[in-house]
């Protein structure tokens, strides 16, 4: 067949610009996906709604007085946790990972820790987060039992 005579392909039928679209209103929308990717980028950066700032008061946490002689267990809230946690992070042990103690309301000592009570319906423990060495924050010392472990476990 002659080349003056093949039939015109998608391509050669297009127009000018792409999908029909002019030069300055390609540009606009490559500037606006630009503009889209950068506000993404710096949202993520800044951690958007995520830490203290995303926390909302009325959350309780269970902490739990490591003092022998007292012992005591009660709720606090999570923001003050936190904000706790954010002022003395210098205190930290990182090899350990190991929070600095708050000031126990009951013995006045620095001696409060985060707290889990076990899932286990049978156990029901209350211990310190991070009691089983190399396992979940929330292996229980007593059964052994992580509900963090148990519904990665089930996940699909």
């Amino acid at each position: 067949m002659e080349e003056s005579k093949k039939k015109p392909n998608a391509i050669s039928r297009m127009p000018a610009g792409f999908m029909g679209l002019s030069k300055p209103v390609m540009i606009g929308i490559a500037v606006a996906c630009i503009v889209l990717a950068l506000g993404i980028t710096i949202i993520r950066s800044t951690g958007g709604n995520g830490g203290i700032e995303g926390l909302e008061r009325g959350t309780m946490m269970m902490v739990k007085c490591a003092n022998p002689t007292c012992g005591v267990i009660y709720d606090i809230d999570e923001v003050d946790y936190f904000l706790f946690l954010e002022e003395y992070e210098d205190e930290m042990d990182e090899d350990e990972d190991v929070a600095p103690a708050m000031e126990c309301k009951e013995c006045g000592k620095r001696s409060i820790y985060r707290a889990i009570k076990c899932k286990n319906e049978k156990c029901g423990e209350i211990f310190f987060a991070n009691s089983v060495p190399e396992s979940y924050e929330d292996t229980c010392p007593k059964c052994g039992f992580s509900e963090i472990e148990d519904l990665r476990r089930r996940a699909p």
